[in-house]
């Protein structure tokens, strides 16, 4: 049974690197808290995963564990946080419910984003998304978070699929753009409609950009630019920051008005996402100017 997420900003924000000494890991989480608790409304920290592939599809985990992560922001800031997992890498279902105990028992989390392969080239051991989702709802309070990429073929019968096996929320790819998510919204609604199931709620991604390296490394990742959107974002880099946080609140505000005009019963929540530290203070300013 789908519950109803009721908190409306998710702030997504990047362990330190597993190289890092411990000094300097304590020195980044002393500052992130530190910025973290200027932020007003925010519900959860969302903490990703960043893991890379080798030429067998074996996960190579670049930043610290975002367990523990999350366990020393908490200790300092009192926000809970949801902790993303590449389910995929882990040995079999048996190992997805080992880590799921331990994670539950050891740092007191309950709240997850599980996300699939990189890929579909390699065969992987762990179990499917939508396992995974039956494994965790089968424990009391445990809320399920999965990943919604609006680029993707079939993305609303996906997200569907996956509401149905149990996922409360879904988090976007970065968005600098409306059309698509409209697009994966209403079709959605629709199935959920026909279907008579309570759709989950979709936090959408905003992350601003300040630099050229954070608009290349956004497309490294997938993420979708419009070219105009990206010519504008270069043409000043004085004026980037301020610009892309005017296309994230153009596309915010496109979807809103989406949803409401259509009377599109899935309910819409934020998640800001600094993946680049610098742009922690641009991440601020958004949290503040978008509105729900």
């Amino acid at each position: 049974m789908i519950k109803m997420f009721k908190s409306k900003i998710l702030f997504e924000i990047v362990s330190p690197s597993r190289m890092s000494s411990d000094k300097h890991k304590e020195k980044v989480l002393n500052s992130l808290a530190e910025q973290i608790l200027e932020i007003k409304n925010i519900d959860f920290l969302n903490i990703p995963e960043i893991v890379d592939e080798n030429w067998e599809g074996q996960p190579n985990y670049r930043n610290m564990n975002p367990r523990k992560f999350a366990h020393k922001l908490f200790e300092k800031t009192r926000i809970k946080s949801i902790v993303n997992k590449v389910v995929a890498h882990l040995n079999g279902e048996k190992g997805f419910k080992e880590w799921l105990d331990e994670t539950i028992s050891e740092y007191k989390i309950k709240e997850f984003v599980f996300v699939g392969p990189n890929t579909d080239v390699h065969s992987y051991p762990g179990p499917s998304v939508l396992k995974a989702n039956q494994i965790a709802k089968k424990i009391p309070k445990v809320l399920v978070g999965n990943i919604l990429i609006p680029l993707r073929q079939n993305e609303a019968l996906k997200v569907f699929e996956k509401t149905k096996s149990g996922a409360d929320f879904f988090t976007t790819q970065v968005l600098f753009e409306s059309e698509k998510i409209k697009k994966v919204l209403s079709e959605y609604d629709s199935l959920c409609k026909k279907e008579k199931i309570k759709p989950a709620k979709i936090f959408l991604g905003f992350c601003p950009v300040s630099t050229k390296y954070d608009v290349e490394f956004l497309k490294w990742l997938g993420v979708e630019i419009p070219e105009k959107t990206e010519k504008d974002l270069l043409a000043d880099n004085a004026l980037m920051a301020q610009k892309s946080l005017n296309a994230v609140k153009s596309a915010w505000e496109d979807v809103n008005a989406f949803v409401n005009d259509n009377n599109i019963s899935v309910p819409i929540g934020l998640n800001i996402e600094e993946i680049f530290l610098h742009n922690l203070p641009y991440c601020k300013e958004l949290t503040d100017a978008l509105t729900i």
